[in-house]
């Protein structure tokens, strides 16, 4: 299981560059206020200087304005994942926002990387579920295809496909990954299964996945998989009246 904790500080390291450029822009405008406040008291200011200044203040405020609404946004996302993991309250909620939201969140994890994450879910999806389970069972799937999936593999594409069927949800995540042979994908759900104990795997992820689709939201999963041909997950639970 990706730890709360670990997807709070990997938010709180993302937002840090944001908010660094922000400090650094309102720092330098700070500086050039400070000049221009005194020239004009020394009567020294040409238009000139003012012209300049206007100049740097307009590209400052654009850059403090727009990377504070990015940690906002990195802010704002991780909040509603954090309430809604430690939750399993059932609520009406965009799941196409959700979704959007909890990538957001644990964007930290890949950014680095050239793998791709596509989301195909009709806009304005509501539904009532368990958010909550729903974020435990999405971000365990996305890094089960970062550690296991795309392992040895430098450019990896995810693909989440959500649609409704009367009052079911289906979801169908997919990766192009190194897929499991038959022995692992038997064992897939099995508690302290991993093949990457030496590299601090628990073995728990995808145990924890099953139980959240079979007993928090009442739903079935299905894997298909095989060597060098990526890894589907299909997951049907159903919309709570």
């Amino acid at each position: 299981m990706v730890s709360l904790g670990g997807l709070v500080a990997g938010v709180a390291h993302e937002a840090n560059t944001p908010i660094g450029v922000a400090v650094t822009a309102a720092s330098f405008l700070h500086d050039k206020t400070q000049v221009l406040a005194e020239n004009y008291s020394l009567n020294e200011m040409s238009q000139a200087d003012f012209e300049k200044y206007i100049q740097a203040a307009e590209e400052s405020s654009g850059l403090i304005l727009s990377n504070l609404l990015r940690a906002a946004d990195l802010i704002r996302s991780s909040k509603q994942v954090a309430v809604d993991q430690s939750a399993e309250e059932k609520r009406v909620f965009d799941l196409r926002q959700y979704i959007d939201e909890l990538l957001l969140s644990i964007r930290p994890k890949y950014k680095n990387t050239k793998h791709t994450i596509q989301v195909d879910c009709p806009e304005r999806m509501r539904i009532k579920s368990c958010p909550g389970a729903f974020a435990q069972i999405l971000t365990n799937l996305v890094m089960n295809s970062l550690i296991h999936g795309f392992d040895g593999i430098e450019t990896g594409r995810i693909v989440i496909e959500i649609s409704r069927h009367d009052q079911e949800i289906r979801m169908r995540y997919s990766d192009d990954g190194k897929g499991m042979d038959d022995d692992t994908l038997k064992k897939i759900y099995e508690p302290f299964f991993t093949t990457k104990r030496s590299h601090g795997g628990t073995g728990l992820g995808m145990h924890l996945v099953y139980n959240l689709v079979t007993q928090t939201i009442g739903g079935v999963i299905e894997c298909s998989s095989s060597p060098g041909k990526g890894t589907t997950f299909t997951i049907n639970f159903p919309q709570l009246s």
